[in-house]
C-alpha cells in the first residue's frame, strides 16, 4: 500500500508533502508501488497544468526510483531530502479518436 497526496496552489508548482509506502513491503513491490504513485501524481499533475513537481521525503524513502524518473536532489534538511522535476518533458498520452469509415 502507498499514498501520495499533493498541495495545490495557484501556481505551476505541485508540492507533494505526503508520500507514505507501506513498510512491509518487499523492495520490488515497494519499487512498483513507487512508480505506480509517481506515475499517477505526475499525470494529475500534468492535467492540471503544473509545470513542476516536489516531493518532500522522509529519510525512509529512497530516491532510487525518483532518480531513474528524472527526479533532482534540491535540498536535503533534518526532514528528509527535497526532489524536483519539470515535468514539460513527461510524455501525456495521445487523446483516443474515432476513427469514421
Amino acid at each position: 500500500m502507498g499514498l501520495a497526496a499533493y498541495h495545490r496552489v495557484e501556481s505551476d508548482v505541485r508540492l507533494v508533502l505526503e508520500f507514505l509506502l507501506d513498510q512491509t513491503l518487499s523492495e520490488s513491490y515497494a519499487r512498483r508501488v513507487t512508480d505506480l504513485l509517481l506515475s499517477t501524481v505526475e499525470r494529475l499533475a500534468c492535467d492540471s497544468g503544473a509545470r513542476c513537481l516536489m516531493f518532500m521525503l522522509g529519510g525512509d524513502v529512497t530516491l532510487k526510483p525518483f532518480e531513474r524518473r528524472g527526479y533532482q536532489t534540491v535540498g536535503v534538511d533534518s526532514a528528509g531530502s527535497w526532489v524536483q522535476k519539470r515535468l514539460d518533458a513527461v510524455k501525456r498520452p495521445r487523446a483516443l479518436t474515432r476513427r469514421t469509415h
